[in-house]
């Protein structure tokens, strides 16, 4: 993000609004994010390491490991095995 009050404010912050609920009834409530805590860049990428990427495909995986959306991917995936971490409209 080129705009450092933008880079701020969604990027850098540690606490923010978390959104539940659905598109019809959204509620908000206060997050400590804590991205900035010892340990936690470590347990992040001890987790990405327990990946089926990683496991598969090491040497890709590291090369992806700079774009968001292929990481947003992976974790996905891990949280949501049954459907390799893609939504499915009818799960």
């Amino acid at each position: 993000m080129q705009s450092e009050e933008l880079r701020t404010e969604y990027v850098q912050s540690d606490i923010g609004m978390l959104f539940i609920g659905s598109s019809r009834n959204v509620a908000s409530r206060p997050w400590s994010f804590d991205q900035h805590e010892k340990g936690i860049l470590d347990i992040c990428m001890k987790l990405l390491q327990l990946s089926p990427q990683y496991r598969a495909d090491m040497r890709r995986d590291l090369e992806n490991r700079s774009n968001p959306v292929y990481i947003g991917r992976v974790i996905s995936a891990m949280e949501l095995p049954c459907v390799g971490g893609e939504l499915d409209e009818e799960a």
